[in-house]
């Protein structure tokens, strides 16, 4: 692409980052290394310390520190016309509400999140398109200011037929976006099975972040104990049941050694479960396991090892810190 037409597209493209934390901060952070206007919008110390020295990103790709506009404050999305929308579940329906009047008609909304109920949420209440984006990173922020990326880093979208953002419009957009992330050397795929993969992501969640929360190990030492490693293989062979139960046509011929690959691939990760249950947070348990378990007596599936990871994972949050 030409200098001249990459600088009309950063001038059409405002981002903002909601929900700013260890995934909105590092591909907000490598989008405002490329050239683009970014805000990011998260806690107040976070927010303090890259207001003070910038944004620290380290990974493989890029380790330095980004200028970058960062805010406490939700109405710096003001007139934004892409929100990478990457809250906690729990915080969703609050915060698509808070948005309500600070965006434009033309905005998208890219849901970078967990689970497979969130975009429909959004669009409800903001009456928006809202996408899903499929995360792969290991990120966790390393202090404030600070985001470590562990391995990966790419993201996967696709529009589904007749939503409301198949549209001409709306995919001229996402077109724009491609070209974004693959400026910030983000790796950016668009796909034609969006429900697929977004059901391929939900089965990862449901195996490894429960595991990898109450074990309190890394993903590569998850998969290399053998008991452990069958008791997630356990748990996929539910979620695999599930989504094929609900018509989910999924995007690769063994799913199960699709999710047994990418452990490998991020040997080093932990997942946001744990560093939720390590800070004293409420994690996304309800909308992962949580779902799964409560979707398996509706389609007459059994669910035992998503329903023990969901109960106990539920319980351990509920533990004084």
């Amino acid at each position: 692409m030409s200098r001249g037409k990459m600088a009309e597209i950063t001038k059409q493209l405002r981002f903002a980052v909601v929900g700013a934390g260890a995934v909105g901060s590092y591909f907000g952070g490598m989008l405002a290394r490329a050239g683009f206007s970014v805000v990011l919008i998260g806690r107040a110390q976070h927010v303090e310390a890259i207001r003070g020295n910038g944004l620290y990103i380290d990974s493989e790709q890029f380790r330095g520190y980004i200028k970058i506009d960062a805010s406490t404050d939700i109405e710096a999305s003001r007139d934004a016309n892409v929100v990478l929308f990457c809250t906690k579940s729990m915080d969703t329906i609050s915060t698509a509400e808070s948005l309500r009047s600070l965006l434009k008609p033309d905005s998208l909304i890219l849901s970078l999140q967990n689970g497979v109920e969130n975009p429909g949420r959004i669009q409800k209440i903001l009456g928006l398109p809202a996408i899903p984006v499929l995360v792969y990173i290991a990120a966790s922020i390393s202090a404030p200011g600070s985001v470590k990326n562990s391995g990966m880093g790419s993201l996967v979208t696709g529009v589904p037929a007749g939503s409301a953002a198949d549209t001409p419009k709306t995919m001229a957009l996402i077109e724009l976006i491609s070209a974004a992330f693959r400026r910030a050397e983000v790796p950016f795929k668009m796909s034609d099975n969006i429900e697929g993969e977004v059901w391929m992501k939900m089965i990862l969640n449901c195996t490894i972040n429960p595991t990898c929360a109450l074990t309190r190990a890394q993903y590569g030492q998850m998969y290399d104990d053998e008991n452990v490693r069958e008791t997630m293989r356990l748990c996929t062979r539910e979620t695999i049941a599930i989504a094929k139960a609900l018509g989910v046509k999924l995007p690769v011929a063994d799913p199960e050694a699709d999710v047994m690959a990418r452990l490998e691939l991020i040997r080093e990760g932990t997942s946001s479960t744990s560093q939720d249950i390590e800070r004293g947070r409420p994690t996304e348990i309800e909308w992962l396991n949580g779902y799964i378990a409560r979707m398996g007596p509706k389609l007459g599936i059994p669910t035992p090892v998503n329903h023990t990871l969901y109960s106990m994972v539920n319980l351990l949050q509920k533990r004084p810190r």
